[in-house]
């Protein structure tokens, strides 16, 4: 796929290009951060896609909170931030 600009305008663009006839021609998607992640499911639940049944999305950095947030919850990445800068 693509990658998304830093406002997340294309991103909807983005994941539609690769759905076709209600199908998706892909069956995971990783995002570059948990923002992102919330596009992609937007987008594939607009479409009456389910997730994780039709296709797994992944989020990465772990906003504290937000992926429960999300129906169903997303899975996300969290670094070892403090452990990181030490």
């Amino acid at each position: 796929m693509g990658q998304g600009d830093e406002h997340y305008h294309d991103i909807p663009a983005v994941v539609l290009a690769h759905i076709r006839e209600g199908k998706p021609g892909f069956d995971s998607v990783i995002c570059g951060n948990d923002r992102i992640a919330f596009m992609v499911y937007q987008t594939l639940l607009g479409q009456g896609l389910r997730i994780p049944q039709d296709v797994a999305v992944v989020g990465y950095d772990n906003m504290v909170g937000i992926g429960d947030l999300f129906l169903p919850p997303l899975s996300t990445v969290q670094l070892p931030h403090y452990d990181i800068g030490r």
